[in-house]
């Protein structure tokens, strides 16, 4: 008797593990499946973006191309105040790296960190205005307005060195 319940108690256990083996590789496959699927979405993400990139830069490139053919002294404009505009950036950081060795640092620090912040919302803003009155086709004036942005940062942070050579 003793040994029929101890028979009857092994097939149980026996026939448990292998319940729990069936489960625990069930699991695993259910696993591996979501893991290959998450991993193709991924990969179908990482596609679709490098194409939206690749599209936007054509997109952009060809608008460019359009812009300086029809406005060539405007993107010859925008190109220069660009980079005046990043000449004054440099001179406002050279000066406020300058400026933190003496005890003015905070407020050197503020002033550079405003002059570039004002760089940005004047570009934001003509950007804007341009942006709401174009039509798609013709984007030529965004060209005029980031010269006119360049240029009016240029002019603001032109000051910026004259300021902290004052402090």
């Amino acid at each position: 008797m003793k040994l029929l319940l101890q028979r009857q108690q092994l097939q149980r256990l026996r026939s448990q593990s292998k319940q729990q083996l069936l489960l625990r590789q069930q699991q695993q496959q259910r696993r591996a499946h979501r893991k290959q699927k998450q991993q193709q979405h991924h990969q179908q993400l990482l596609l679709q973006q490098k194409k939206r990139r690749s599209s936007t830069a054509i997109h952009f490139s060809i608008e460019a191309a359009a812009a300086a053919t029809a406005m060539p002294e405007a993107a010859a404009a925008a190109t220069a105040a660009a980079a005046t505009a990043a000449a004054a950036t440099a001179a406002a950081a050279t000066a406020a790296a300058a400026a933190a060795q003496t005890e003015t640092v905070a407020s050197a620090v503020t002033s550079a960190t405003n002059a570039a912040h004002d760089y940005r919302r004047v570009e934001n803003r003509i950007c804007f205005s341009c942006c709401s009155c174009c039509s798609s086709s013709s984007r030529s004036c965004k060209v005029a307005a980031a010269a006119a942005a360049a240029a009016a940062a240029a002019e603001g942070l032109a000051g910026a060195p004259q300021q902290f050579k004052s402090l």
